[in-house]
């Protein structure tokens, strides 16, 4: 009861928007508090004469994205007021428009100075903050991007904006060309050392032209008294699968043999690998997902699971390979220590020339058995293999035809190993509870999934009943239940059956709202037994989405008609995602990099943007993506939740999402919820 009205008293508190006033201009940026440390991004200044009258910058929260044709009367203020736990990242924008007659070069410097203020109003919290005694702010806890623009051709049931230029990779700054009548932005993130100390911490971003402050605007930390728990320590889990394999692909032939990084990073491969490994970890998404049907040259395993909890080993080959002549051997993913992860190390599935839904037979077996023995011992004798699972029967359905053969298979699997190699299904029914199964993903819009909305009409067994994933997990301790998206569900009239439950639903494409990204884990706090998350792919750049065709591609249609994209976008993406439009890694925001896909076999044809692509090819290492850092903020709200009674959870947390198909894109409440949240936590 006091938690409820505590809440209620937050919830309903005064609260003043940000004072908004103009700053006309923005040539150098300078985050000040009181040591001399900074860091320098630099392309050369054009000489104006008086920039004032033609140059505007404000403020923009992390889940708005800022459109070229985005003005200050959108929004926005002189402020940035960021609150965080210990461990935790904070993002926000600096929008920047130009309205003089050419195109205009910046200088961009980030440094170190503090100031003390009486207060402000800030622009999330729209609450006033006082300064006095505040700390300043490190500049080695900030980075500044540049936020690329790429071209999508609206997905499947275009969004409001339909097709156009969407924000989306964070790119390194070497030099930003603001040209006329286009908003840029510049992305801010401060990340919250895990030993930081709770308090107030302050500075300003100083707006200069040749060396003159013209302006500033005012950035405040709130570090709370709460620690972010590690991946190691959390009880929510994701499978992310990151392709970085250099063999040829499988079953769901794309455009390149070569895997994702190999085309680009060549015999580095192995060092950008460590540091795409790197990202992911941060961004709370360890690429630890399943591998599709995928034949790989040499059997790997991870010795050393040691993945987002130190180094990341390379593959390392076993001394016991299968015959060379085996059509399928073991590629594996690097796993987490912590006994909450798992890593999958194949799908086991439809190997050996099998096709679903024929019985598995002794030969199948045989050489099964031939590939993970193998792969178990190795496992085996590192301690490894409690953290181990096989995948298997992707999106399979219906139960009548699929349940004997997850039985069949998974079955003998948990025989032969006694238990202790884990399995994992995708599954589009609703399975018995004595399925061979430790963790069942569905689909987070298909289902009700242990929310109090019915079960809707539809094949006997399709639809799980209210509260199974909780019903599931509590069947067994090692019983997992994760929910799941690619690219279904997505928007109004997307259904294939009067009954399916998604309309309306939200998705991490480019074109989508930002804010999906970020509101996908409070979906998840909200579902009892629900602990982790799958995404099928975060690295599928080398596609096609349109003629010409240099090679046949069997799982498309060429009969039915393919995207017409414009003349400038990469098919196949060769280059880094740097590359400019009109040339250049440097300058203004219009990217040659392609993430429309399109899909020829469902839904009568059509593409989607940024499907399978949270990450990016740069030409010094990955480059985050706008949405993928969006996830990572929702999963540290999902962090932040977890902590809280059940009711209060669910009142903070339906704010925003309250079904399936109902949810509010609404920044400004996403960051009041956060905070009431961590006030009832830092209060209790």
């Amino acid at each position: 009861k006091r938690s409820r009205s505590r809440l209620k008293m937050l919830h309903n508190r005064p609260t003043q928007p940000c004072k908004r006033r103009a700053l006309p201009f923005f040539l150098a940026l300078c985050l000040c508090a009181l040591t001399t440390e900074s860091f320098e991004h630099t392309h050369p200044t054009a000489n104006l004469q008086d920039p004032t009258s033609a140059l505007s910058l404000w403020t923009v929260l992390a889940a708005v994205p800022v459109f070229e044709e985005t003005t200050s009367a959108d929004g926005g203020g002189r402020c940035i007021d960021w609150a965080a736990q210990r461990g935790e990242a904070e993002h926000a924008q600096l929008a920047l428009r130009w309205s003089g007659p050419s195109p205009v070069n910046l200088t961009i410097t980030v440094t170190s100075t503090i100031r003390t203020r009486a207060g402000m109003t800030s622009a999330a919290g729209t609450r006033t903050v006082p300064t006095a005694g505040a700390a300043p702010l490190p500049t080695a806890w900030l980075t500044a991007r540049q936020v690329g623009q790429l071209y999508c051709n609206a997905t499947f049931v275009a969004p409001p904006r339909g097709a156009g230029w969407y924000p989306d990779p964070l790119l390194p700054i070497k030099g930003m060309l603001l040209e006329p009548n286009r908003t840029a932005a510049v992305w801010l993130t401060v990340e919250v050392p895990v030993d930081a100390r709770a308090g107030l911490y302050t500075s300003t971003v100083q707006v200069a032209v040749g060396g003159v402050s013209v302006g500033e605007v005012v950035v405040n930390l709130t570090v709370w008294n709460l620690t972010l728990p590690s991946l190691a320590e959390s009880d929510f889990s994701t499978f992310f699968q990151f392709t970085y394999e250099t063999a040829p692909f499988g079953a769901r032939s794309k455009t390149d043999a070569r895997g994702a990084l190999e085309p680009y990073y060549g015999n580095s491969t192995d060092a950008v690998k460590a540091m795409f490994f790197e990202l992911l970890c941060k961004g709370r998404a360890p690429p630890i997902g399943y591998q599709w049907l995928r034949p790989v040259a040499d059997m790997v395993v991870p010795l050393d699971p040691s993945l987002c909890t130190g180094t990341v080993p390379p593959d390392t080959p076993l001394s016991a390979t299968p015959d060379p002549g085996a059509p399928l051997n073991s590629h594996t993913s690097t796993g987490n220590t912590s006994s909450h992860i798992l890593f999958s190390i194949m799908s086991i599935s439809d190997l050996f020339g099998h096709v679903n839904p024929a019985p598995y037979n002794a030969t199948y077996f045989a050489q099964l058995w031939k590939v993970l023995d193998p792969v178990v011992d190795a496992l085996n004798s590192t301690g490894a293999l409690p953290h181990a699972a096989v995948y298997g029967f992707d999106e399979a359905h219906p139960k009548t035809v699929y349940e004997p053969l997850v039985a069949q298979l998974f079955g003998e699997v948990k025989a032969r190993y006694g238990g202790q190699l884990a399995t994992i299904a995708t599954l589009h029914y609703c399975p018995s509870l004595d399925a061979p199964i430790d963790v069942l993903v569905q689909s987070y819009a298909s289902y009700p999934n242990g929310t109090s909305e019915p079960s809707p009409p539809g094949p006997s067994g399709q639809y799980c009943p209210a509260g199974f994933p909780a019903e599931w997990a509590s069947s067994s301790p090692r019983r997992r239940y994760f929910f799941y998206h690619c690219f279904s569900p997505r928007s109004p009239n997307d259904a294939v059956a009067p009954w399916e439950p998604k309309y309306g639903a939200m998705n991490t494409f480019v074109d989508y709202p930002r804010i999906h990204s970020r509101l996908l884990p409070w979906w998840a706090a909200v579902n009892e037994g629900v602990s982790g998350w799958l995404y099928f792919q975060v690295s599928e750049w080398r596609v096609f989405s349109g003629p010409p065709y240099p090679e046949p591609r069997p799982y498309q249609n060429h009969s039915q008609q393919m995207a017409v994209l414009p003349p400038f976008l990469r098919q196949p993406n060769a280059g880094f995602v740097e590359e400019r439009v009109g040339g250049g890694e440097s300058g203004g925001s219009r990217l040659t990099f392609n993430v429309n896909k399109y899909y020829g076999n469902v839904y009568g044809g059509g593409t989607t943007a940024g499907d399978g692509v949270l990450v990016y090819p740069g030409r010094q290492g990955p480059v985050a993506s706008a949405r993928f850092e969006s996830w990572r903020d929702g999963s540290e709200d999902l962090a932040l939740f977890a902590r809280l009674p059940p009711e209060t959870r669910a009142e903070l947390v339906h704010r925003l999402v309250q079904g399936v198909g109902v949810w509010t894109d609404d920044a400004v409440l996403l960051e009041q919820s956060r905070r009431e949240a961590a006030a009832l936590l830092t209060h209790s």
